[in-house]
């Protein structure tokens, strides 16, 4: 038998060499991975971090930011909807301002408009109690208070039916 014996050494160290070598490349495709899945997610989250900064700013009351993000995926139409709901919240909250001022303004003519009607009650009420009138004069004062109470009751109902037609 022949045998051949040959020195093969080297071979093992080119071998550990080039593992080191994949070992180097393995790693710096990892970190390059890592990176670019971290920009990738953080990428595809923005429109998503968009949303619940809007959602955020709805919940405390700003109720005129929009998205603007014109993709066509389902993160595109979910901004869309968020918009569409914000420009509704908006119009809501302008109507129950308005709807607000039209009843603190109603409030206010009905305490004015009542008022006058009040002061002459009250009036011939005091000098019903505190003047000694003669028999006409005390009827007199009766009528005009009985007329002032029909005006409150008139006033009253017409500030009702305009009330009741402004909520229609």
């Amino acid at each position: 038998h022949m045998y051949n014996h040959r020195d093969i050494t080297s071979i093992y160290d080119r071998i550990e060499e080039m593992s080191v070598y994949f070992m180097m490349i393995n790693i710096v495709v990892i970190i390059i991975a890592v990176a670019a899945i971290i920009l990738l997610v953080r990428w595809i989250m923005a429109p998503i971090n968009q949303l619940k900064n809007n959602t955020t700013l709805i919940s405390q009351g700003i109720y005129d930011k929009r998205i603007d993000l014109h993709s066509k995926d389902e993160i595109g139409q979910l901004a869309q909807d968020f918009n569409h709901m914000a420009d509704a919240i908006e119009e809501q909250m302008k109507e129950l301002r308005q709807e607000t001022d039209r009843k603190t303004l109603f409030m206010s003519a009905l305490t004015h408009e009542l008022k006058t009607p009040m002061t002459a009650i009250s009036g011939y009420a005091q000098t019903l109690l505190m003047t000694k009138l003669d028999e006409e004069q005390r009827i007199d004062a009766l009528m005009k208070i009985d007329k002032e109470c029909i005006r409150v009751e008139r006033l009253s109902q017409k500030m009702m039916l305009f009330y009741l037609r402004g909520d229609n």
